[in-house]
């Protein structure tokens, strides 16, 4: 059984390139997913959306709140928590993730240098 089976992880910077593998590979173990941006506008938002397609069609539990909807890392954390539970990891494709882990209060691995593979097994690590 994988470590993440059931539990809920948040992507911040979803709309960054790898963003896609790493939400694939973790509706592949189980998990559900937030996809969170920190970027505005339209291509941005394209981004997430794509992506928040391809987990509907996987029939994945999921959640997207591009940047344009609130950039605040508290306000998305309450309705991660609103819509999906209490998170239990978090994985960053965008800069600093110290704001982030603040308002998640949850383990958190910096992914924007690493394969999706090396990512979750940092987090499920982390998690486990």
């Amino acid at each position: 059984m994988s470590t993440l089976r059931g539990r809920t992880i948040v992507v911040v910077g979803a709309e960054e390139p790898g963003a896609r593998a790493l939400a694939r590979a973790l509706a592949a173990e189980g998990a559900a997913v937030a996809l969170l941006g920190v970027r505005a506008g339209p291509d941005a938002e394209f981004a997430i959306a794509s992506i928040a397609n391809e987990l509907w069609a996987l029939e994945v539990r999921h959640v997207m709140a591009p940047a344009g909807d609130s950039p605040d890392p508290y306000a998305q954390a309450e309705r991660v928590r609103a819509e999906l539970g209490e998170p239990d990891g978090l994985v960053s494709l965008a800069g600093d993730l110290t704001p982030w882990r603040d308002a998640f209060g949850c383990p958190a691995v910096d992914a924007r240098d690493v394969p999706p593979e090396t990512a979750l097994r940092l987090l499920a690590s982390l998690v486990g």
